[in-house]
């Protein structure tokens, strides 16, 4: 079992301020969803992209990933990254379908946020490191 916090409130506001968080809400405005990412060199990696359980498969989590890679495109970035569960359908699958590729030997950032992940309590047979190259 995880043992990790969720992400802090001054990580969000500083993702937040480097414009690399993106958000679902109705018209009411209440927040059904959000996908928090961060540039690293020419790369965004994602942290989190989460949805209410009420807003699931309706798209929202595919339009979130779609925004945030269009932003790495408009940067110039050469690719989006992330973390997953292999075996976890709405994960490493999901992703695989949207292109995401798993990175067999990941450089030392992966391996590091991968290890980083082990030390929270994550299971680290269960996890990997995946790639989206954007196309210019």
């Amino acid at each position: 079992m995880a043992t990790s916090a969720v992400t802090s409130v001054a990580e969000h506001h500083r993702l937040i301020k480097k414009r690399t968080v993106w958000v679902a809400h109705p018209l009411s405005g209440a927040l059904v969803g959000f996908l928090a990412a961060a540039q690293f060199g020419d790369e965004l990696h994602i942290w989190e992209l989460s949805v209410h359980s009420d807003w699931q498969r309706k798209g929202i989590a595919k339009t979130l990933r779609q925004h945030a890679t269009e932003h790495a495109k408009v940067c110039g970035l050469q690719a989006v990254t992330l973390t997953t569960f292999t075996d976890v359908p709405w994960n490493g699958p999901a992703y695989a379908k949207m292109g995401f590729q798993q990175v067999p030997s990941p450089d030392e950032r992966l391996r590091g946020i991968l290890q980083a992940e082990a030390a929270r309590g994550l299971p680290a047979h269960r996890r990997t490191a995946m790639r989206l190259p954007l196309q210019q």
